[in-house]
């Protein structure tokens, strides 16, 4: 039966100015807090807003996009939320509550520079968040940056490969001060990486790409095992990205054409990657969730090698190979064939993949029920 309303339920006559005023100033308050946050976007970045934001995010991660009042926000929902409602459904056919919920914290290599070096990179991290010009003169900082082990530079873009639309060097015009130079994010042209003059409309790209990243991760559940978590992520990056083959030369290796397919960015936002792209952009949304997560290069296809990057990851029992790459090649996310290509020991890798360096120390065992 239909509830029915009845005459009593309605608000007075002499109550609805008072309601409506009620609500415009609501709404006034909701709008001007919108155009806070927005302005942040816009300056600072929506990953790295202190306490405010991260909070609004959490609220509007539970928001359809359409009532969403923050403009960036609400773009980013749109670009990732089909993918990531279809995620979450598959995710709860084949929750594994019965592994560990304890996320191993990322490493970063800002932990290994000495005092100076660790200040010089937080300042360096926060200008190029920023998309903020810097000098460091040579004869101050020259040596220190370029011959200094761990190498700081190399730390900044290990630790944060979401920065790639940025390089720290000497310019070429013979200046022996080091300067940190911008790029479109989304641009193709391998000389125009070199600089890009525009530094308002490479933070628009960075901000979009953030508010994407921030977007997946403010939706992953809270009460997901940590596998779950590393399942998550895979499973919206899989959705969201394809593979780009015309990246390729005729032989399979990467024609350089192209070199935003190989970007977090050409797979967050482009959708469309080569190996890199997915591997890199696992990396980012890993590291931002607060999960150990690392990169790998090595060889598949052994009767003509070919170069290959994907990432690994490590559970309590262990770490384990993940290939966004090959899952997404393979199957639909969570199938059997998918599914091969996500967690892998030593002994599964080793079939079609020859790692540099580095083995899984986790056991299949391990993850079965």
């Amino acid at each position: 039966m239909t509830d029915q309303l009845v005459d009593s339920e309605l608000p007075s006559t002499e109550e609805l100015p008072r309601r409506r005023s009620l609500a415009v100033r609501i709404l006034a308050v909701v709008a001007g807090f919108s155009m806070v946050v927005y302005f942040a976007h816009a300056l600072m970045g929506p990953l790295f807003l202190p306490g405010i934001e991260q909070e609004q995010l959490e609220e509007l991660a539970t928001l359809p996009p359409a009532i969403i009042l923050d403009p960036v926000v609400r773009a980013a929902a749109l670009h990732v939320d089909g993918a990531i409602d279809e995620a979450l459904e598959v995710l709860s056919w084949d929750r594994r509550d019965d592994l560990s919920f304890d996320d191993i914290a990322p490493e970063y290599q800002r932990d290994l520079l000495d005092p100076t070096m660790r200040t010089w990179y937080d300042g360096v991290v926060d200008k190029i968040r920023a998309v903020e010009p810097a000098v460091f003169p040579y004869d101050e900082w020259g040596l220190s940056l370029f011959l200094g082990d761990p190498n700081p530079i190399w730390s900044v873009y290990a630790d944060h490969p979401e920065l790639d639309y940025s390089f720290i060097g000497i310019p070429p015009d013979g200046s022996q001060d080091i300067q940190i130079f911008y790029s479109l994010p989304s641009d193709n042209d391998l000389w125009a990486r070199e600089a890009y003059p525009d530094l308002d409309a490479v933070r628009g790209e960075v901000v979009g790409f953030l508010a994407v990243a921030d977007r997946i991760i403010s939706r992953m559940p809270e009460d997901l095992s940590t596998y779950d978590k590393y399942r998550y992520l895979a499973y919206v990056l899989s959705l969201l990205t394809d593979y780009a083959y015309y990246a390729l030369n005729d032989d399979g290796s990467f024609n350089g054409e192209f070199p935003v397919t190989g970007t977090a960015y050409g797979a967050l936002m482009n959708r469309e990657a080569v190996c890199a792209g997915y591997s890199f952009a696992y990396l980012v949304l890993c590291r931002l969730a607060g999960l150990w997560c690392n990169t790998v290069v090595g060889d598949v296809f052994f009767d003509d090698p070919q170069q290959h990057q994907w990432n690994i990851v490590q559970l309590d029992s262990g770490t384990f190979f993940v290939d966004v790459t090959w899952s997404d090649g393979s199957g639909y996310i969570g199938d059997d064939e998918w599914m091969y290509y996500f967690m892998m020991d030593q002994e599964t890798i080793l079939f079609d993949h020859r790692p540099d360096d580095v083995e899984a120390t986790g056991s299949a065992e391990s993850l079965l029920r």
